[in-house]
């Protein structure tokens, strides 16, 4: 009798624990889904129409989208809009009529330990300056300890 009631007591144990991890996976997959689409709004200007977000990994995002502000003011919204969110950029120009330029922009972020590097290709299309282009890359790092 006393062995089948430390049985049923380890099993109870083993399917509470196994419930409880699924329930802390659960909650951490709906928390990078969050973080994600939460990753590319400060990347897209009010009144984009046309939004198409593509994951390439679990890494890297491609967002393009239309607006009908002109390429200049576009750009410059964007630049205003994420240095709020202390996004540094750099600004590349390509060609001799200055027709195609792009912006990088880089942020990093500590948590504690954890350390998350996140970078932006800002572009247009060349043929199309009302079409703004995003590639969004993040690295999350851990540090590594040495015994």
């Amino acid at each position: 009798m006393g062995q089948a009631n430390n049985n049923q007591r380890f099993r109870r144990r083993v399917v509470f624990l196994v419930g409880l991890l699924l329930v802390v996976l659960t909650s951490c997959g709906f928390g990078l889904r969050t973080l994600s689409n939460n990753a590319i709004q400060p990347f897209v200007l009010p009144g984009a129409t046309d939004v198409v977000v593509t994951r390439q990994n679990l890494r890297s995002q491609i967002v393009v989208y239309r607006t009908d502000l002109p390429s200049i003011t576009w750009r410059d919204q964007l630049a205003h809009q994420l240095a709020r969110d202390d996004w540094r950029s750099r600004d590349y120009n390509f060609g001799y009529t200055k027709r195609f330029s792009v912006s990088w922009y880089r942020r990093t972020t500590t948590i504690g330990p954890i350390t998350i590097q996140e970078s932006a290709i800002i572009g247009g299309d060349p043929n199309d300056p009302q079409i703004v282009i995003v590639r969004l890359e993040r690295d999350v790092t851990f540090p590594t300890w040495e015994w």
